[in-house]
C-alpha cells in the first residue's frame, strides 16, 4: 500500500514537470502527457493562503471554464485538496481544465485524476 502511494505520488510529480515544461516551450499547444487519466475531473490543491479561507468554492469563481461541481476532499496538512467535475468530460477538456487551472493564483497545483502509465500497474 506505502508502495503504491509512493509511485502515485512520484507519476504526479513527474506528470506535472513534464506538463509544465512542455507549457513553458510551446504556450499555444496543449500538451498531452500520454497514459490514460479518467477525462471528468481534475484533482487540485490550493495554496497554503486559500486553503485557510473558509470558503466553499463553487463553479462561479472560475467562469472562464465549464465546471459542473467542485467537491471539497478537506485538508491534508495544511493544504486543501478540492475535485473539479467538468461539464463536458473528454480527454482535451480535461487536459484545457488542467492547464487553465494552474493559471490561478489560489490554486498550487492542478492534475490529472486517476493517471495510470504502462508497465507501472
Amino acid at each position: 500500500m506505502k508502495k503504491l502511494k509512493i509511485i502515485a505520488v512520484l507519476s504526479l510529480i513527474m506528470v506535472t514537470s513534464i506538463v509544465m515544461v512542455a507549457c513553458k516551450k510551446n504556450d499555444d499547444k496543449i500538451p498531452d502527457p500520454g497514459g490514460e487519466f479518467e477525462y471528468n475531473r481534475v484533482q487540485v490543491i490550493l495554496t497554503v493562503e486559500a486553503s485557510v479561507l473558509e470558503k466553499v468554492w463553487a463553479p462561479s469563481d472560475f467562469p472562464e471554464f465549464a465546471f459542473s461541481e467542485i467537491d471539497d476532499s478537506g485538508l491534508i496538512g495544511n493544504q486543501r485538496f478540492l475535485i473539479f467535475h467538468l461539464m463536458e468530460p473528454s480527454r482535451n477538456n480535461v487536459l484545457r481544465a488542467v492547464y487553465y487551472l494552474r493559471t490561478r493564483p489560489e490554486i498550487y497545483l492542478a492534475d490529472l485524476s486517476g493517471i495510470i502509465y504502462p508497465g507501472l500497474q
